[in-house]
Formats: structure tokens, C-alpha cells, sequence
């Protein structure tokens, strides 16, 4: 339990297999006795007054998720290669299963294929370097190529050190959204979209405040892998679930109804293009898997991983399809500058 914040005491977020919860605020800033976690209005038009105290709640402190990794699973996070360095394992998803994604494992080392495939730490050099180009870097961040290298290599090393040691991380519980230009992982934030990778890659390390015990940055893809993988391993999903995320994502074919605001009230998303858009975080019931709401559809949410000479971003947007090809797995890549309408971002926590 990092120091600054507390344990739920919520019906349904104070285990681990079923999504252990962590707000961001002291003990005595909650009146927990008050809450009583009650089924969320879904079919009902109506909204008690406990489930409005509790959106309340939920949209006025961060949260996070504690994803457990034991000695044995770490293994399937990274690896090293012959030369000691070390890469994340990403993987492909089907229904029959995962495999990995552009690495192999020979005689206990990891070979990575950088040049044609996905991949973290790092970034991608080439005929195309401008992509990622100095210019962009030192505007943006203040850095050279080799100094965000580095840097990214080293944020790799230390969140690796920290799973080792606490057995886990905290993933964040919504989607990144914005408030007065600073990050916030709250309920019903309705800012999420339009996010480039250089202003969330600075904003989400300041989530951490002046608190020197833990780190916070924006996921890697292979956090998101592990994380999905999580939700199969307890059950609630199966690879099915995770190729074809309709039943439980915001997606262009999906329908489900959804909270607008902290006063309860509520709306349906109905299936089709003109039906498409953009829901506040954790507003539905329905995109929620093991207390971690939208990481199938909504906005596709930007990693620390690479491509080529992009950054990766991860599951689909509010108005591409659920199958195979915009599932909770999907990933595609974009330019490190750009600010789309379909393009947001997920933070994680870790303690040092």
C-alpha cells in the first residue's frame, strides 16, 4: 500500500482476484461506513441515493487496481537477450490463445525483432527517423534521441525491479483523463480523447505528486498484455472474450447504458455509426472486468511501447468494430505529436 493512499472498503473491490482498490486520499477522508456498494442501476432508469454517493466518490479521488505477479509470471513480462539487455514480451491474442509477438526464447535468452515488430524498451531508428525527430523531442520533452532512450530503457529496468519486489503494480482504474491540463484516473471524467504521447508521457510522471515512494507513468504494452491475461487467469475471461471484446466494450456494435454524471443520470448507447461515441470513464457497468473499467474500446490508449518509429497505443476505440481486429489486444502505433479524437491513455503505479 503506497503511502497517500487507502484501501477500499467497498463491497467487491477489496480482493485481489476480484480487483483490490486504492484511492488516492487518507483514511479519514472517507466516511466508508456511509457507502454500501449496491447493484448499479444498468436496467433501471433510476438511481438510489447510494449509488449517487458513490459515483460521487469514485469522481472525486484516483484509483488503482493491483495487478499480483508472482516469481513464476514475471517470466512472461520480459526477458533478456544474449547481451544482457533487457526487452518486454508482448503477445498476440486469439481465440484459442496467445503467442508471442515478435520474439522467440533460445537457450533462455529472448531474441527480439525490432526492425519489422512491436517492441519495448526502446526506440526505433531507420530511414524514417524524422518520425520521431529531434526537433519533436527537444520541444516537446527537452531531450535527444539517445537521452529518451535511455531514459525509456531505465523506467523499463525500474518497473521490472519493482514487481520483483512487491510481487505486482496498480494499474489505473479508468482511462487518463484531463483536468485543468494535470492527469486524474477518476471516475466520469469526460476529457480522455485527443492525447499525444510526448504531453501524457510528461503529465502521467507527475501523477506521483511530491510522493518520492512511488513512480507513475503511462502503461507498457506489455503490462497491458500481462493484465489481460490476468482477467483469463481468474476466470472472468476467456480468449474468446479478450479476441471479441463486444460483450463487454464500448465499441461502433455495442449497446449498453451508461452514467452521464455524478447525479446518475443515465443513457443508452445503442449499436451503429451514427450511435458511436465516446463515454465518460467507468460510466458502464458493462466495460468493467475484475474493477478496471474501458480497456475494451472507448479511446485506443497510448503505451511506452514501440513500433518501428512510433509510439503503440492498445483495444480499439469507441467507433472501430470488437472483433479480432479492434479487440481488447488490438494495437496499432502513431506519431508521438499527434492529438486524435479516438486516442487516449492509462496510467500505472509502482512502488519503489
Amino acid at each position: 500500500m503506497p503511502e497517500g493512499y487507502t484501501a477500499s472498503k467497498i463491497e467487491g473491490e477489496t480482493t485481489v482476484n476480484g480487483g483490490f482498490v486504492i484511492y488516492e486520499c487518507n483514511k479519514k477522508d472517507i466516511d466508508w461506513n456511509s457507502i454500501k456498494n449496491e447493484d448499479l442501476a444498468e436496467e433501471n432508469s433510476n438511481t438510489s441515493s447510494k449509488e449517487k454517493e458513490l459515483l460521487q466518490l469514485q469522481s472525486s479521488y484516483n484509483q488503482y487496481v493491483w495487478i499480483p505477479v508472482n516469481e513464476e509470471q514475471i517470466n512472461s513480462i520480459y526477458g533478456v537477450d544474449s547481451n544482457g539487455k533487457i526487452w518486454g514480451k508482448l503477445y498476440s491474442y486469439t481465440q484459442d490463445g496467445r503467442s508471442p509477438l515478435g520474439w522467440k526464447d533460445i537457450n533462455g535468452k529472448v531474441d527480439v525483432k525490432v526492425s519489422t515488430n512491436y517492441f519495448e524498451p526502446g526506440l526505433g531508428y531507420g530511414a524514417n527517423t524524422n518520425i520521431v525527430s529531434e526537433m519533436t523531442l527537444q520541444l516537446r520533452l527537452n531531450k535527444n534521441r539517445e537521452e529518451l532512450l535511455r531514459e525509456l530503457e531505465q523506467n523499463y529496468y525500474e518497473m521490472i525491479k519493482s514487481i520483483k519486489k512487491y510481487g505486482g503494480f496498480y494499474i489505473g482504474r479508468y482511462e487518463s483523463g484531463l483536468v485543468d491540463n494535470e492527469v486524474t484516473i477518476r471516475r466520469l471524467n469526460e476529457n480522455l480523447s485527443e492525447q499525444s504521447w510526448t504531453d501524457m508521457y510528461q503529465k502521467t510522471k507527475k501523477l506521483k505528486k511530491e510522493n518520492e515512494n512511488i513512480i507513475t507513468s503511462m502503461i507498457w504494452s506489455s503490462l497491458w498484455d500481462y493484465t489481460i491475461q490476468w482477467f483469463i487467469d481468474t476466470g472472468v475471461k476467456t480468449y474468446e472474450d479478450i479476441s471479441n471484446s463486444n460483450l463487454w466494450g464500448n465499441y461502433r456494435d455495442s449497446s449498453f447504458k451508461y452514467y452521464t454524471d455524478v447525479t446518475g443520470n443515465i443513457l443508452l448507447k445503442e449499436p451503429g455509426s451514427n450511435n458511436s461515441k465516446l463515454i465518460p470513464a467507468g460510466s458502464s457497468e458493462y466495460t468493467k472486468v475484475n474493477n478496471i473499467y474501458d480497456m475494451a474500446g472507448n479511446v485506443n490508449e497510448l503505451t511506452l511501447g514501440g513500433y518501428s518509429y512510433y509510439f503503440s497505443y492498445r483495444g480499439g476505440y469507441y467507433n472501430s468494430y470488437s472483433d479480432s481486429e479492434k479487440s481488447c489486444s488490438y494495437r496499432s502505433y502513431q506519431e508521438i505529436d499527434a492529438k486524435l479524437p479516438r486516442t487516449g491513455s492509462r496510467a500505472i503505479l509502482l512502488l519503489k
